[in-house]
């Protein structure tokens, strides 16, 4: 053995002293240039060798996790029994970063594989005799004792015993084994948290198609029948499939509708730095109305998916609105998001019909919105780089009878601060096949000068990578040069970060909104600057952001102007080193409530059979979600009209745009009219 091994690495202490906590077990010398040689004795039982072991060039057939780390740090590994203790060492070769990474990932690896492993040697804590700590101690014992005792076969023939029963609306015998299986088993130990808490007995009678409840106390007997209902219901809410959109068609008097082409090209730039066409993600059509007749001919509603302003809309609209609400009232442990965007009313599919370039006319276009078997959005951006360069201005210059800073600490509007956000997209770890990819969504500040975290929560989304949509409104106007407004309710499981791998914790703890990078006018400020050599995570798309906060006055709603870069990574072409396709900066508008997020938090809180804290009769989800502050311009709206109040918010904010829309900016110069072309995001700075 080389004789510098046994020389300890500067500052490191062999005995596990202040001086060497971090380098604990490791060896190294210097070597010619960079190159290090560093030993790690793994503990005591842990990883036996066979006889016939080679060193190196069978690490990855002898243990494949040290070959993983390996080449996962760039060193070189081997390990070699020692004959003293029979402890297992392993040799280390790099420089000093990757073996120091090398290391920590070799003690998280035996960590994760033999947990007891630091606890081997280690003396019990003593701790004096304390009569109050004994009886705490033995009073614990015995309600542990006494709660178990619920977990067990409930009591024949006992007539002291309170019962109550709940139903359940479940008569298919497939469904309920489904459901019976989301709880746990045939034994259900989801309830086992309200048998310990309450202290009854649950059960299922087949005889009675319902769950039996049993205990000593009526008033924890009724408290119990309430959560195992809300269970219920909470499984049928994580359950619900949205089928289809539901369409409120603005009157237009018209005799055609045309399937357009999606004419506003966007560009992506790849790892080439080359410049293309960029389809995002598919290729779409918009349907645009045509051939304006002087009669006042309008579409008829048909289906209950489609109406048509003064048929019956807003009853729609609220219909779909409150019984979304209803049903997220039962959703645990899900991040919920509902807002409102602006955007263009487009299809994804359309092979079974016309030609894009020719003309429907109404009886057909009343049709095809009823028909199934098609794909729309309406888009995140507004699709007009004209309206979109020049919206910003629009809206800095809007009275401020009609829209305030969204921060308090803003006086005006000129003095207005971005926020800076961004949400990646990474593959699930390994182990987690078929839960669905996880999602970090991270927000900043800059009203200080400084960048403070506003925000962060990491989601699972479902297998197509999206939200799980609850509701999806589309307010749709196809006249030429208008909009439509897209309502959605959506959610996603909340996801502990502690349970992640450190690749992920890792790579988030180090995020930070990266002031230099702002000031250079760089798409990406918001990324991950760790101070060491850390494991990436696969990230399969990331969205930078970049938004302008308004409040509408007198109300609670909050006017969100948000540029959007997004980034995608190929990793089906190359894994390790996927190609990057990069789309160039988008401009769209949303709208919220500030109290929304608020009442929603509360579902990552919530423990089995709670819901959130709020009444779902109409009158009272509409005053709670909808009802402005009695400071109202309009002098105050009552509580069943809060959802007529939101749809004005809409209109007024679709007006300031058709304001923009007719104020189009022109070039005056050959440079200008390129600039114009190919849209650049450092101009609305």
């Amino acid at each position: 053995m080389d004789r510098n091994l046994k020389k300890w690495q500067k500052g490191a202490n062999p005995h596990g002293g202040k001086n060497g906590g971090a380098n604990r077990g490791l060896r190294a010398s210097e070597q010619q240039g960079n190159e290090r040689k560093a030993e790690y004795t793994l503990p005591g039982g842990f990883f036996p060798l066979r006889r016939d072991f080679k060193g190196y060039q069978s690490l990855d057939t002898f243990c494949p996790p040290l070959h993983d780390i390996s080449v996962r740090t760039g060193t070189r590994i081997g390990v070699v029994p020692r004959a003293t203790d029979f402890r297992t060492v392993v040799r280390i070769e790099g420089n000093s970063d990757k073996i120091r990474a090398a290391i920590q990932f070799i003690r998280e690896w035996t960590k994760e594989t033999n947990p007891d492993s630091q606890k081997h040697g280690a003396f019990p804590k003593l701790q004096a005799y304390n009569q109050k700590r004994v009886n705490r101690t033995r009073r614990t014992e015995q309600q542990a004792m006494v709660q178990s005792k619920f977990l067990e076969e409930p009591p024949k023939n006992d007539t002291s015993l309170h019962k109550l029963e709940a139903a359940w609306d479940e008569n298919d015998p497939e469904r309920f084994r489904e459901l019976q299986k989301q709880l746990g088993g045939s034994s259900f130990p989801a309830f086992d948290p309200i048998r310990r808490q309450l202290g009854c007995w649950i059960f299922w009678d087949s005889e009675i198609n319902s769950f039996k409840l049993m205990g000593e106390i009526q008033k924890n007997l009724e408290e119990a029948k309430i959560r195992v209902q809300n269970t219920y219901y909470t499984i049928k809410a994580n359950s619900y499939i949205l089928e289809a959109p539901i369409f409120l068609v603005k009157p237009f008097p018209t005799e055609k509708v045309a399937m357009m082409a999606y004419s506003t090209p966007y560009f992506q730039i790849t790892t080439a730095r080359s410049s293309q066409g960029f389809d995002l993600e598919k290729p779409k059509r918009v349907f645009i109305a045509k051939s304006i007749s002087s009669g006042d001919q309008k579409l008829q509603a048909g289906a209950k998916e489609l109406g048509v302003e003064g048929d019956g809309n807003q009853k729609r609209f609220e219909g779909a609105v409150i019984e979304a609400l209803r049903r997220v009232n039962y959703l645990r442990g899900m991040n919920i998001t509902m807002m409102a965007s602006l955007g263009r009313f487009t299809i994804q599919k359309w092979e079974n019909f016309k030609d894009h370039d020719d003309s429907y006319s109404l009886d057909e276009f009343h049709k095809f919105l009823n028909r199934n078997d098609w794909e729309s959005e309406v888009t995140k951006e507004l699709g007009d780089k004209t309206i979109e360069r020049i919206l910003l201005d629009t809206l800095m210059a809007v009275p401020s009878n009609v829209l305030v800073a969204e921060e308090p600490r803003v006086q005006n509007l000129a003095d207005l601060k971005p926020t800076y956000g961004a949400s990646f997209t990474m593959l699930c770890p390994k182990g987690e096949v078929g839960l669905g990819n996880l999602r970090y969504d991270i927000e900043y500040d800059t009203t200080d000068g400084m960048a403070s975290n506003v925000s962060k929560r990491w989601s699972r989304l479902d297998q197509e990578n999206e939200l799980t949509t609850q509701m999806d409104v589309v307010m749709l106007d196809i006249r030429e040069d208008h909009f439509s407004w897209n309502f959605k309710l959506m959610n996603a499981r909340t996801v502990d970060e502690s349970t992640l791998p450190p690749a992920y914790t890792s790579f988030v703890k180090s995020m930070t909104l990266d002031m230099a990078a702002l000031e250079r006018g760089d798409p990406d400020p918001v990324r991950s600057i760790p101070e060491e050599f850390v494991e990436t995570p696969p990230i399969l798309s990331v969205s930078q952001t970049r938004s302008y906060k308004f409040q509408v006055t007198g109300t609670g709603y909050v006017v969100e102007l948000q540029c959007f870069t997004n980034c995608f990574f190929d990793r089906a072409v190359d894994p390790r080193n996927p190609p990057r396709k990069e789309v160039e900066p988008r401009w769209g508008i949303r709208i919220y409530h500030k109290n929304w997020a608020c009442t929603f938090a509360a579902s990552g809180l919530m423990g089995i059979g709670e819901r959130l804290p709020y009444d779902t009769s109409h009158s009272a989800i509409s005053e709670k979600f909808f009802t402005v502050e009695k400071k109202d311009i309009d002098g105050g709206t009552p509580a069943d009209k809060g959802l007529e109040k939101f749809r004005s918010v809409l209109d007024k904010i679709e007006g300031i745009v058709a304001t923009a829309n007719k104020k189009p900016r022109k070039a005056e110069t050959e440079e200008e009219e390129e600039d114009l072309m190919v849209f650049s995001d450092d101009e609305d700075e």
